[in-house]
Formats: structure tokens, sequence, C-alpha cells
């Protein structure tokens, strides 16, 4: 008998990352230039600079990216991987 999920565990919330082909070759040139960086590392490291960049010059954003942020971690959530461009490599692992 398959196991039963209860209602906020069903409740997933998918993020499909739909990144023009420019944007990956423009990231893959910077992984590789960087030593084999893996992708997610460099986003990871350029999108927590950003957001910390504009809340720390933009109360009205630190504001309500707070309020969103907790909100938000009381939602279940999975992010949905995208169609690769290409062969898989080692800096997609």
């Amino acid at each position: 008998m398959p196991k039963t999920r209860n209602a906020a565990e069903q409740k997933v919330k998918q993020v499909p990352l739909d990144l023009p082909v420019e944007f990956v070759q423009a990231l893959d040139a910077y992984c590789e230039a960087s030593d084999g960086a893996p992708r997610a590392k460099v986003i990871r490291r350029a999108v927590n600079e950003l957001i910390q960049r504009e809340k720390d010059e933009n109360p009205g954003i630190k504001r309500r990216y707070h309020a969103a942020l907790a909100r938000l971690q009381k939602e279940p959530f999975s992010v949905v991987p995208p169609t690769p461009i290409g062969p898989k490599t080692k800096k997609d692992e």
C-alpha cells in the first residue's frame, strides 16, 4: 500500500529555471576560468552577494525580504532542475 502524505507534504512549490543560452555560456566561461568552479556555487555566491548588497542599501527591500522569507520558510519547497544544455560535466555536480 502506498504511503500517504499529509497536506503539507503534498503542497510543493516547483521553480523552473529557464535561462537563456547566452547566460549559460557566460556562466560556463566564468566557471572554466575559475578552475572549474561548479555552476551552482557561482550562482549561489552571486545571488547571495546581490541580496546582501540590496538589503544593506535599501531598508524597504530588507524589510520586505525578511517578511517574504519568513512566510516562504513555512511552506514546503523544492527546486526542479532545468533541462540540461549539452552534456553533463563535473561542474554540474
